[in-house]
C-alpha cells in the first residue's frame, strides 16, 4: 500500500474456520466464518485478531460471516412441481447440495 512493503517476503496470515453451515435443500444459503488470529513472519508469529469485512461477490455480515448466494424461493417452487423432480435430483450434486 502506498508503494511501501508492509510485510517481508514469506509472511502469511493464519487462522481457522470458526463456523460453517451447509445449505439445506430448500434454504439454499451457506454460511462460512473465517477467523484470522496471527501473522506469521519468517522468524516469529504476531497475534492479531482480525475478521473478514468484505468478499468480492458475497455479502458479509457484522460478525464476519460470509453469506452465500441462494435461490430458496425458486427451489421451493420447482420442488412443488412433480414433473421437475427428476431434473432437480440430477442437478443437486452439480450445485454442491447435500441431500438430507
Amino acid at each position: 500500500m502506498f508503494d511501501r512493503i508492509v510485510f517481508p517476503r514469506g509472511a502469511y496470515l493464519g487462522g481457522h474456520l470458526e463456523a460453517d453451515k451447509d445449505p439445506a435443500i430448500l434454504s439454499a444459503k451457506d454460511i462460512l466464518k473465517l477467523e484470522f488470529d496471527r501473522i506469521g513472519l519468517p522468524d516469529e508469529q504476531i497475534p492479531v485478531p482480525a475478521k473478514v469485512i468484505g468478499a468480492r461477490g458475497y455479502k458479509v455480515d457484522k460478525e464476519g460471516k460470509i453469506v452465500g448466494r441462494g435461490h430458496a424461493t425458486r427451489d421451493a417452487v420447482e420442488w412443488m412441481i412433480p414433473p421437475l423432480w427428476p431434473l432437480k435430483v440430477l442437478t443437486l450434486p452439480a450445485r454442491g447440495r447435500v441431500p438430507r
